[in-house]
């Protein structure tokens, strides 16, 4: 069985899925380059998220005591900053990418959880 904390975490990836192909369609109307940098952004964020919940997710189950579920936490949210940062890094140095349709992706993913949370919580409620 798949318990609250589960699907929420699967409809908030879901969620940042669909909002870069989305935008990243948007920015294919630009151009090809605009519509793969709006990509990149966008899998800049929403790879680690998938680590994060991950490790989250998988020690939760196994783990019940308070202290080895916040440790966890703590490391997938490291593990989430480091593979942002590189990711980041490597599409910034190594691709030839436009900044704006890039950064505006990466930023509204950062942000998209935000907005989305109630959204995602009053479907919750409902099912």
């Amino acid at each position: 069985m798949v318990d609250f904390s589960h699907r929420y975490a699967y409809r908030n990836l879901a969620i940042q899925a669909l909002a870069t192909l989305i935008i990243s369609l948007f920015f294919l109307c630009q151009n090809l380059i605009a519509a793969y940098s709006a990509l990149l952004g966008g899998l800049s964020v929403l790879l680690p998220s998938v680590i994060f919940a991950w490790v989250v997710l998988r020690h939760q189950v196994r783990a019940r005591q308070s202290q080895s579920v916040l440790k966890n936490f703590y490391l997938a949210e490291a593990l989430k900053f480091i593979t942002m940062i590189s990711l980041f890094t490597i599409a910034v140095l190594y691709v030839k990418l436009l900044p704006v349709p890039f950064l505006v992706t990466f930023v509204l993913l950062q942000v998209l959880p935000l907005f989305s949370a109630r959204f995602i919580a009053g479907k919750q409620r409902s099912a």
